[in-house]
């Protein structure tokens, strides 16, 4: 049987997808780790990120939209951890290049796992950064509602509103 070539496509964009998902996470931990076997334990825990038995049940295996948080999550976390060290505004901008091309809001309960598995990291940064960690997360909140409001607005409207307010919300719930 021949392939058609769309199943080579998403073949591609899996596995494009898994490694940059593990070249990310190589370099957050690159940014954690320092000495004599830093890019060892990188790597070999960069694989084990990406085979992680998590991984497998929620991402791999339901092959919906948020598979992408796979390779998402390291690589902005990675420019938010280059944001703190350097004040350069470029990763902010970067991150949310990224937010834009790939919607982190239809994959609201998968992304919400990983959120809640970062919160020890994120208390570090806040701890370490203090100043930089509250200016990063207000540039990032407010251009990401400055970016998100083509449909932010209709929602909000559509809310407050009386007229069919309910037919408005149900376009952006399943």
């Amino acid at each position: 049987m021949k392939n058609s070539g769309i199943e080579n496509t998403q073949n591609f964009l899996f596995v494009g997808n898994i490694l940059l998902g593990m070249f990310s996470f190589y370099l957050v931990m690159k940014e954690f780790i320092s000495g004599k076997y830093s890019k060892f334990i990188s790597l070999l825990s960069s694989v084990l990120y990406v085979f992680s038995i998590f991984n497998g049940y929620s991402i791999y295996i339901s092959q919906n939209y948020s598979q992408y948080l796979l390779s998402i999550v390291p690589m902005t976390l990675f420019l938010f951890i280059r944001y703190l060290k350097s004040e350069n505004i470029k990763f902010i901008y970067a991150i949310l290049l990224i937010t834009v091309i790939f919607p982190i809001f239809p994959m609201v309960p998968t992304a919400m796992a990983f959120v809640i598995s970062l919160i020890p990291l994120f208390i570090h940064l806040f701890i370490e950064y203090r100043k930089k960690f509250i200016k990063a997360m207000i540039l990032i909140v407010f251009f990401g509602v400055i970016l998100n409001l083509n449909w932010l607005g209709h929602l909000i409207v559509g809310y407050l509103s009386n007229n069919n307010s309910s037919a408005i919300i149900s376009q952006f719930s399943d």
